[in-house]
């Protein structure tokens, strides 16, 4: 291997668990077997697995050595939690949010114009409403 990163090394862990392993797995997904073992290759630029090719292989697997590769690529915490009251407080900054999106469409469509200005006002403020959804729903996801 030529210096796979953690990903690489989870894919290939992953897909070459048992000798018999890489034939049931592709059986399972549906993807050829040679086709599999390529993508896992970590030496192989030509073929990657896909996500949602990862998605089926850990699926099919049961294994999630690939999930906590990508959570440490992605800088998640699989031990952080959020309480109860961290999902309340999300909850009203959404809510927020959701009330600033809403105020900036009417201010911005009042006189019956709508400006390429506030467009972008909007636009704003809805990214801040994902972000904030997004957050909320990470918090969920790791409730305790």
């Amino acid at each position: 291997m030529n210096n796979p990163d953690h990903l690489d090394a989870a894919i290939y862990a992953t897909v070459h668990a048992d000798y018999n392993c890489c034939s049931k797995l592709a059986s399972i997904t549906g993807i050829g077997r040679q086709v599999l073992i390529n993508k896992a290759n970590p030496n192989n630029t030509r073929f990657k697995m896909s996500v949602r090719d990862a998605v089926n292989v850990m699926k099919a697997s049961g294994d999630r050595r690939i999930l906590r590769a990508i959570e440490l690529e992605l800088g998640i915490d699989e031990k952080e939690t959020h309480t109860i009251d961290d999902i309340l407080h999300a909850v009203l900054q959404a809510s927020c949010e959701h009330g600033d999106v809403v105020r900036v469409i009417q201010e911005a469509t009042a006189d019956g114009k709508f400006t390429l200005r506030e467009k972008e006002q909007c636009q704003q403020e809805i990214d801040e409403a994902i972000e904030a959804l997004n957050k909320l729903r990470a918090a969920i996801v790791v409730a305790k």
